[in-house]
């Protein structure tokens, strides 16, 4: 009977969370900026009521998306996040 144990390189890994939550960061921006973009785009009194229910939607949709995959990361990689 044999027994293998896996020891994780936590420098390996901070390095890797730290360029994941960059990108995630710019993520973000990019969806800001988006919007942004669309709102001065449509310049009316009214510009908040003309922002398309689609983009609304996406960005929803993404930023769920978004959130599950933090909370599944931080369930398999504890240490990571305390």
């Amino acid at each position: 009977l044999n027994a293998t144990a896996l020891r994780t390189d936590w420098e390996h890994t901070t390095g890797k969370a730290i360029n994941y939550s960059f990108y995630m960061m710019l993520t973000c921006l990019t969806q800001i900026v988006v919007l942004l973009r669309q709102l001065l785009h449509t310049q009316a009194q009214s510009a908040a009521t003309r922002v398309s229910l689609l983009c609304i939607g996406w960005q929803t949709v993404l930023d769920a998306l978004l959130c599950l995959a933090h909370i599944y990361l931080s369930l398999a990689m504890q240490p990571l996040f305390t």
